[in-house]
């Protein structure tokens, strides 16, 4: 596979260490984006390798990587850390135990892989998420709670009023891609 542009090193970094008039505190964002020819299965799922020589064929693949991070509390302004534990126990086992940072257990760190490609099929997209490392998979239905949660938290930072403009930005990118991995699966 040949990498294009591949830059690991984040775009930007954004930290927050203000005082939160919600459940969430101390949010944090780096975004990494770069391009990669490779293969992937389009919406009608026809095999398509995006190589040197089909690249205006067939395109290349557009990444984003995005860490969305923050700590979680239960105070008057709302119930974050008990809504998140919450949700784990109505998910699958192995996230009741996987997604809880061990050294703190109030972090959340939500990961999204996205890659995207435009050809002559038109647009295919698809995400990856973890929740503190640990991958988040929609294989079924006891996997729902974990993505409506993963949509609230985003939707709730991007309504967060203290927070820059490019931190809202983003966390309302990775609630688009989570609410389009969910339908997906439920019109499946």
């Amino acid at each position: 596979m040949i990498s294009i542009a591949k830059n690991f090193l984040p775009e930007f970094i954004i930290n927050m260490d203000r005082i939160s008039f919600s459940g969430i505190r101390n949010v944090n964002l780096s975004k990494v984006s770069y391009e990669q020819f490779g293969h992937y299965l389009p919406v009608g799922y026809q095999y398509k390798t995006g190589d040197l020589e089909n690249v205006l064929a067939y395109g290349k693949k557009h990444y984003n990587e995005i860490h969305l991070e923050c700590d979680l509390t239960d105070d008057v302004s709302g119930n974050d850390l008990k809504w998140f534990r919450e949700t784990l126990k109505k998910s699958k086992v192995q996230y009741e135990f996987n997604c809880v940072s061990y050294k703190n257990p109030n972090h959340i760190d939500l990961y999204m892989k996205r890659f995207d490609v435009e050809d002559e099929l038109g647009h295919t997209s698809n995400s990856e998420f973890k929740i503190n490392n640990f991958p988040i998979m929609l294989t079924d239905n006891s996997d729902l709670p974990i993505y409506t949660f993963m949509a609230k938290l985003c939707r709730k930072i991007k309504d967060m009023p203290e927070l820059p403009d490019e931190i809202r930005k983003y966390a309302k990118f990775v609630n688009k891609s989570v609410h389009k991995e969910a339908v997906e699966f439920i019109e499946r």
